[in-house]
């Protein structure tokens, strides 16, 4: 098991590339909710190749390795290493993943700009499926992380859940599971989660690995 500290001079040029992609993509699955689904309906092939690839990505929980159960520390303090391991994870995936985020924003960078017709809504379709298959390799890439650090699904989940909370940013009360669920229209991600009293130890810790994690924050909002 590789447990290596995350360089912290690693250049943001990933995150833009990352926040870039993610802000087309989601004018993107706004437009195909609009009317794609309604002009051309259910039948689109791409369409149902995405429910396809979404049952596939559901199942890839079955890869991790390490299937032990986790009991969260007393106090709910993080431990160091599993910070420097989550954030390991979180570099693998956007090292995994930054080609095809720089080749889904060149595709679509300009679907902002431009107010589409009802001959451009098998794009939307293609573009709809492309973003599922853009989730589908960024899961992958997060498995194969989990296993290389030595998470299980519930060590990962907990740190994840903790990290995020300790540095207040958004994505702590849903994980990649729940976003699948919600962009299948079976879910809700728009909801107030419970009030959590975050260890003062873990603000902390936290705080020394800020640069990294504002970094890397964009992909919490995919649920990674």
């Amino acid at each position: 098991m590789n447990q290596t500290q995350a360089n912290p001079n690693k250049s943001g040029s990933g995150s833009k590339v990352l926040a870039g992609c993610l802000i087309a993509v989601a004018v993107v699955v706004v437009l195909l909710a609009g009317a794609a689904w309604w002009f051309v309906g259910r039948p689109i092939s791409q369409v149902a190749k995405s429910a396809q690839e979404l049952t596939r990505i559901g199942a890839l929980d079955e890869q991790v390795v390490n299937r032990s159960s986790f009991t969260p520390p007393a106090g709910g303090v993080l431990d160091e290493q599993q910070l420097q391991r989550y954030v390991g994870v979180l570099e693998s995936i956007r090292g995994s993943m930054e080609a095809r985020f720089r080749e889904l924003e060149e595709r679509y960078e300009q679907v902002g700009t431009e107010r589409p017709g009802l001959m451009d809504i098998p794009r939307m379709a293609g573009a709809y499926a492309d973003f599922i298959g853009l989730l589908g390799d960024a899961r992958s890439a997060q498995v194969a992380a989990i296993n290389e650090y030595g998470f299980s699904l519930e060590e990962y989940s907990w740190t994840r859940r903790s990290v995020l909370q300790a540095a207040g940013l958004n994505g702590a009360d849903y994980d990649i599971g729940n976003f699948l669920t919600a962009l299948g229209g079976e879910g809700d991600l728009d909801r107030a989660g419970a009030a959590v009293q975050v260890p003062e130890a873990n603000r902390e810790l936290v705080g020394q690995f800020r640069e990294q994690l504002g970094e890397l924050s964009v992909l919490a909002v995919l649920g990674l």
